[in-house]
């Protein structure tokens, strides 16, 4: 190897470890000061604690009424990716594989849908309307609502790429309608399928926006659980970095169990496409 292109492998390696320090630090911080007393949080240092109180985390359970937030969150987060993996597969495959215009009509419609900002007033109004405000089915329709148009994109990307002889052989040998899909189309979609739940999982998983305007506390899911530490009057630094610590752990163990699957699903559905 040249010594000019040692010196650009060693850029490059100084630029990576660099980038990633931008990412560590803050949850290094984040993680040492939920081991501390108030006070000693408040410096937001990246010291180790001078004593563990790992009581901090027992109070956050406690207070922060974490099982009924964590309930709330897998409940709306699991029926709501679910229900567009469903959505978003089957759309993908009509419009992949019938190459019309209503086709091609429906997903630009989809994906418009990515660039379009949410309106609060109107989706609060309709939500009054079908006396759907501040319950489980409201939020989670919402949810698919927003997911949707990312989904659709990366699943029609991946759908292009599956060879039409495929349907073909299936049809053949009697595969019709939903059985043609479910039989033999959807499980060629396993790495695009992770894709899209992680990444709605994740999203769904740490909204905080959508239900301040629409949901009660009795709603919450974990992340709101914050505000039972935070505010104006109050700021228990200690609990708030304990309970950020108690809400991403059940997504950061989601991602690490099926990260190689959502890079290969992000990679197919975006340039194959």
């Amino acid at each position: 190897m040249s010594p000019k292109k040692r010196f650009q492998k060693l850029l490059l390696e100084i630029g990576a470890v660099v980038l990633s320090l931008i990412y560590i630090i803050p949850a290094w911080m984040v993680l040492v000061n939920s081991f501390k007393e108030k006070k000693e949080a408040n410096k937001f240092d990246l010291g180790l604690p001078k004593e563990f109180h790992f009581e901090n985390y027992l109070r956050v359970f406690q207070e922060g009424n974490i099982m009924r937030s964590l309930f709330n969150g897998l409940l709306i987060a699991t029926v709501g990716v679910v229900a567009v993996i469903l959505i978003s597969s089957l759309a993908a495959f009509y419009i992949a594989r019938a190459k019309n215009r209503m086709a091609n009509g429906f997903y630009m419609y989809f994906i418009s849908g990515m660039l379009i900002p949410v309106a609060m007033i109107p989706t609060y109004i309709i939500l009054l309307l079908l006396k759907l405000n501040n319950t489980y089915i409201g939020l989670i329709f919402m949810f698919i609502t927003y997911c949707i148009p990312v989904s659709i994109f990366l699943y029609t990307g991946f759908m292009k790429s599956i060879p039409e002889e495929i349907d073909e052989a299936a049809i053949m040998d009697g595969c019709r309608g939903p059985q043609l899909f479910f039989r033999v189309i959807f499980p060629l979609l396993k790495s695009v399928t992770v894709t899209v739940f992680v990444i709605n999982f994740m999203g769904i998983w740490n909204d905080v926006n959508t239900q301040l305007f629409f949901a009660s506390g009795d709603k919450w899911t974990m992340p709101m659980t914050v505000y039972r530490f935070y505010g104006i009057y109050l700021s228990d630094w200690n609990l708030v970095f304990a309970d950020v610590v108690v809400t991403v752990l059940p997504v950061f163990i989601v991602y690490m169990f099926a990260q190689n699957q959502m890079v290969e699903g992000m990679t197919a559905g975006a340039v194959k496409g």
